[in-house]
């Protein structure tokens, strides 16, 4: 059984509008989240970084999985043509090349039936068992039994080869 995960997170901030009160606040700790995803990416951009600082806000805890290379990410990046927009878009535009930078190597994660597997290995332990007991009745060409003999290495998990 595959389970799978759509996590889609819009991050936009403008930083030109004045905030009081509450938005204020809010527009602060966006931008700190913000922050710390930068180092992130930064980070994980960064073949030799020993440390990958996800602890640092709860939106690079939130896209730990996505961005820790075991998922499938996306990023667009959208942008302002307009001139006033040009530190933003600019902003944008490094931010990205950034993202691009981070490899990751997507991973499929199953959840594993433990009653399935022991029936299947269970079946494979009786064909074993079964190729054996043909191998210990069968005969050579000059008519000895190899295995009773003693004379029988094992090469391969399903084959043996009498030495």
């Amino acid at each position: 059984m595959c389970v799978c995960v759509c996590l889609c997170v819009c991050l936009c901030v403008c930083s030109r509008t004045v905030s009081k009160g509450t938005r204020l606040s809010e527009a602060k700790a966006i931008n700190t989240s913000l922050s710390a995803l930068g180092n992130v990416i930064a980070a994980l951009a960064d073949p030799h970084s020993p440390h990958v600082p996800f602890r640092d806000s709860k939106l690079t805890r939130l896209l730990q999985d996505s961005l820790g290379g075991t998922a499938s990410t996306a990023m667009v990046a959208t942008i302002g043509p307009a001139a006033v927009n040009y530190s933003e878009t600019l902003s944008t535009l490094l931010f990205a090349t950034r993202c691009m930078a981070v490899k990751s190597s997507p991973v499929l994660k199953e959840e594993i039936d433990y009653v399935e597997l022991c029936t299947q290995l269970q079946a494979k332990v009786a064909i074993m068992q079964r190729q054996l007991e043909g191998a210990r009745r069968t005969p050579n060409d000059d008519g000895s039994n190899p295995i009773a003999g003693g004379t029988c290495k094992c090469v391969h998990l399903y084959k043996y080869q009498c030495i």
